[in-house]
């Protein structure tokens, strides 16, 4: 598994397509995702601006984790 706590890495791993599992805690939220062999593959190429994605699926996408972040408070 793999969790982080950053909102645009939750969005990321979720357009390209890693399976979300949970969304753990209560005041500071972890995003909780399949372990993925590819995910240090797409967290660098996220990191050095390289990685494209879908622009709409990542809004959507981003929509999504902040409606369950914030309807889970």
């Amino acid at each position: 598994m793999y969790r982080t706590k950053s909102l645009n890495i939750a969005t990321v791993l979720m357009t390209v397509g890693i399976k979300l599992k949970s969304v753990e805690g209560n005041t500071v939220k972890t995003f909780v995702f399949e372990g993925d062999d590819k995910i240090n593959e797409i967290l660098k190429k996220f990191a050095n601006g390289e990685l494209e994605v879908n622009i709409k699926e990542f809004l959507n996408n981003n929509r999504i984790l902040k409606t369950l972040v914030y309807e889970r408070q």
